[in-house]
């Protein structure tokens, strides 16, 4: 059963559940020092939160609908691995709650104005009522992050597994985490919600760079002995190596997307081809690519707004640093 409650019944979803569970040895001590809360489904933590669901799971937590039995409220409940990921996780609240409470000193309060005709206005009600698209409108909800994530200015990443399929090539082979890496990741999720599918998988023999060389070509020759795990394989280094014509970030497109014209397709890869470049020097950085005119056109059929990911882009240029081993 995966970790969402459902029965694998066919062969694809048992390979699904490899990706969607755990690993055993997460919460097996004599693996690794810092391991998962095993949880049960009817469980209550604290004399308080009862366990109805899981939502996900991390690097260093899983998260838990749950019922909140004084409140009597649905929450979401992240239990965190043992180790010192607990003592982090409250510094970052901390600081998250002191960055507002600054901006708000800095900033003041917001202008007010007295409505005197108070009784036309119901208690509580806007001035003026929000009117939400239906368009906008799903039943459908997620819960996302940031993955391992690190502060602008802390001297070390912490320590934890890369989400390989958004992981930019030269943080596999040790090289330190860097905004051109985030701009790999922050392709790989455009790319995602363009087409419907990732553009880079780690279920070859080899990993996501498996896949990586084949639609890129090969690595650079002077990476060959600092890959940081141990299913090294030659074959990413072979300077005589040309991508697979048959796979390559094209032809995703085409596969993808062949509801979309071929001006589009092409539009869409050459913003592609301008940030999946091995050397993170020559990529876009984030406030060139919103300078790009290649991305401010409005895309005929384009299922992804583009000025929804442009304000994304500018959170990325402004306020984060994902630390590359992240979506």
């Amino acid at each position: 059963m995966t970790d969402f409650g459902d029965f694998a019944s066919t062969e694809d979803e048992e390979i699904e559940l490899d990706e969607f569970a755990e690993p055993w040895e997460k919460y097996d001590r004599k693996v690794t020092p810092s391991v998962f809360y095993p949880i049960c489904l009817g469980e209550i933590l604290n004399e308080r939160y009862l366990i109805e669901h899981k939502l996900g799971s991390g690097s260093f937590s899983t998260v838990w609908m749950a019922f909140d039995l004084k409140e009597n409220k649905d929450v979401a409940v992240k239990v965190l691995r043992t180790g010192d990921c607990g003592g982090i996780e409250i510094r970052i609240q901390d600081e998250i709650v002191q960055s507002v409470t600054a901006k708000y000193e800095l900033l003041t309060r917001p202008s007010k104005k007295t409505i005197h005709d108070v009784e036309l206005w119901k208690p509580g009600e806007l001035v003026r009522p929000i009117q939400v698209p239906e368009s906008l409108r799903t039943e459908d909800f997620y819960l996302a992050d940031f993955s391992l994530a690190m502060k602008v200015g802390d001297p070390v990443a912490q320590p934890g597994d890369p989400s390989l399929c958004f992981c930019s090539p030269e943080r596999l082979h040790g090289e330190a985490p860097s905004f051109a890496c985030d701009m790999w990741s922050y392709m790989v999720n455009f790319v995602e919600l363009y087409q419907g599918g990732r553009p880079f998988h780690d279920g070859y023999i080899g990993g996501v760079l498996t896949t990586i060389t084949a639609r890129l070509g090969p690595l650079p020759e002077q990476w060959k002995g600092s890959y940081i795990y141990d299913d090294c394989l030659d074959s990413w280094y072979d300077q005589n190596r040309t991508p697979d014509k048959n796979n390559t970030l094209a032809s995703g497109l085409a596969r993808y997307r062949p509801d979309a014209d071929l001006a589009e397709r092409e539009l869409v890869l050459s913003i592609m081809q301008k940030v999946y470049l091995y050397s993170s020097e020559e990529r876009l950085t984030a406030t060139q690519l919103l300078a790009d005119p290649s991305f401010k056109p409005s895309w005929i059929g384009m299922v992804v707004d583009p000025v929804i990911w442009s304000c994304d882009l500018i959170n990325f240029a402004l306020y984060s640093r994902v630390s590359g081993l992240a979506h």
